[in-house]
This record gives C-alpha cells, sequence and structure tokens, in this order.
C-alpha cells in the first residue's frame, strides 16, 4: 500500500504546513467502503510528491461524499521498552530502521525528495528553504502506519543547528527564530481518509472529521517548539504531555495518544515570504523510559495560515 499524507499544524502557536510524503508499507491492507471524493490541492507543488504550492486553493476537500473513512487492517507494532533506541543513524547505507515485527519499524524523509545523509553516523540537513514543500523531514512508519508507544513516557532526540541567509550576503527578510517544531502525529488528531485529497483518500487510521475541509484548521497536530544552537548536538526529550496544542473534530486531543502515533515531524520555521538557510543534525531518536522531559522554551511559530494546508 502506498499513500501521500499531508501534515497540518495549525492555531495560535502552530503554523500550518504542507508536506506530502510517498509511504511504501507492506502487510497492511485497505478495509472495506469506499473514500469520498473532493478538491484537488491548489497547483505550484515543488519537490518529490507533489507538495501543495503556497496560496494553492484546497477546493471542498473531501466532502466524503460516496463513502466514510476506509481505515487500514494491519496491526500496529508496539514499541519495546527494552529497545528504547528508534534510530541512531549509525548506518549510512540504509534509512529504515527496525525489523518489521518486534521493534518500532520505519523510513526516514526529507520534504525536498533529497535522499537522507547520514554521513558520520548523524542525520545531516543542510538545504535551502524557499517554499512549504522544503520545510522538514520526519520519519514514516512501515509495516503498518501506525505505532503504538505507549510503553514510553515520551520522545527524545540529540539535535543542533542554524538558520542562516538564503545566500552569503543577501537579506531578503528577517530570519525565523533559531528554532524547529517537533510534531508527532496522533491518530485523533490526523484527517479522516475520506477528507484527506492530499494523501488522495487512501487508508488512513486518521479520526478527525474536520467542519468543512481538511484546511480549515479544526484538525492540528501536537507540536513542541525546540530551540537548536550550532555545535555539538544537545540532549532534548519531551514527555507526551510537554508536546501539545493539537485538536480535532470530535474527539481529538491536545497531547499525543502514546498508543495511536502515526507520523514524526521537525518542521522548519518558514513563514511563507523570506527563504533562508537551514543546517540541521539529528541524532539518537529514542523512547524516554524513565525520568522527565527538558524544558525546552523558544519563540512560538507565526499565526496559521490555511491557505499553506496540509
Amino acid at each position: 500500500m502506498s499513500f501521500r499524507r499531508a501534515v497540518e499544524m495549525t492555531g495560535t502557536s502552530i503554523l500550518l504546513f504542507a508536506t506530502a510524503a510517498l509511504i511504501a508499507t507492506s502487510g497492511c491492507s485497505s478495509g472495506s467502503g469506499a473514500s469520498g471524493t473532493g478538491g484537488a490541492p491548489g497547483v505550484g507543488g515543488k519537490g518529490t510528491g507533489g507538495h501543495v504550492g503556497v496560496g494553492g486553493s484546497p477546493g471542498t476537500a473531501g466532502s466524503g461524499m460516496g463513502g466514510g473513512a476506509v481505515m487500514p487492517t494491519c496491526t500496529p507494532i508496539m514499541a519495546d521498552v527494552n529497545h528504547p533506541v528508534i534510530m541512531d543513524f549509525n548506518d549510512p547505507t540504509t534509512i529504515n530502521f527496525g525489523d518489521g515485527s518486534s521493534t518500532v519499524t520505519g523510513t526516514l524523509l526529507q520534504f525536498n525528495g533529497a535522499t537522507p545523509d547520514q554521513t558520520g553516523g548523524t542525520w545531516n540537513i543542510d538545504q535551502q528553504v524557499t517554499g512549504y514543500g522544503e520545510a522538514g523531514v520526519g520519519i514514516d512508519f512501515e509495516t503498518c502506519p501506525m505505532v503504538d508507544m505507549s510503553a514510553f513516557m515520551g520522545l527524545g532526540f540529540d539535535i543542533s543547528g542554524v538558520i542562516t541567509p538564503q545566500m552569503d550576503g543577501v537579506d531578503a527578510g528577517t530570519l525565523p527564530a533559531q528554532n524547529v517544531f517537533f510534531q508527532v502525529s496522533t491518530a485523533e488528531d490526523d484527517v479522516a481518509s475520506n477528507y484527506d485529497s492530499t494523501g488522495n483518500f487512501a487508508p488512513s487510521f486518521g479520526q478527525c472529521v474536520p467542519v468543512s475541509n481538511q484546511y480549515d484548521g479544526t484538525c492540528a497536530t501536537p507540536s513542541k517548539t525546540v530551540a537548536i544552537t550550532p555545535g555539538a548536538p544537545v540532549s532534548k526529550s519531551y514527555m507526551w504531555s510537554e508536546i501539545n496544542g493539537g485538536k480535532g473534530m470530535p474527539n481529538g486531543r491536545t497531547t499525543p495518544n502514546p498508543a495511536k502515533i502515526t507520523h514524526i515531524r521537525w518542521i522548519f520555521p518558514y513563514n511563507g515570504v523570506v527563504p533562508f538557510h537551514i543546517k540541521l543534525t539529528i541524532d539518537n531518536f529514542h523512547g524516554v523510559t524513565a525520568g522527565g522531559g527538558t524544558p525546552d522554551s523558544g519563540t512560538p511559530p507565526p499565526p496559521a495560515d490555511a491557505a499553506t494546508g496540509g
């Protein structure tokens, strides 16, 4: 099964970003029932996977006519508390992790379609950000597109980075704060498949039924603002309660449901106007099994812009 997913962040403290990525899964079949049809995303897509262009009109974006949501019938893998390291980036020859049955299994994703660079045993991002189709990286789960991480108290990773002007000596405007947004998607806040035109109405575990369409802001993903600094990666860890801002209709969650995690993202603070260059290093992505989260304050992202959709 393959499908494209859009990632939304919305609300006064979370910026909407659009991303679409091909996710190849195995051992996961779709349920019965026809998915709804809806308006196509706006034109102007950029990057592999057809990212939605800024300002594109989402149309009716899947009204659900012709059938209800369709969910996969596969069984999510349960994370093992005895194997908290999910991805250590130590093998530069593969972007995949997990064994497909007993450990969390997935693949690395860069929104711009580039092959993830793991030189030196870390995930190294070094790219221009000129549109929402370049504004993030993440992890997609395979075998089944949802993971039960309730064995963990939260999630952690090591990170460093810096945001600089797009080109040396060129001032295109005020750069964003030195932050990224760590996003943990959960089924209750993901748009239901019959509203997800960006995912071509493919089966998903999404349960959120938006008021009008997938871009209207009534479905939002829990997120955490993470400050970045240059130099050696700094360890960060966050309890589930520290990753917040989620919402869904009718039963969305403010914080992630650890038993129903669907995507992991590090979103870059692109505002739709000022391009920039970002260098980012990520390492040691793991489940938190003891202790607490690390408080990490940062400037909130700009207000939501529904035109960017997700």
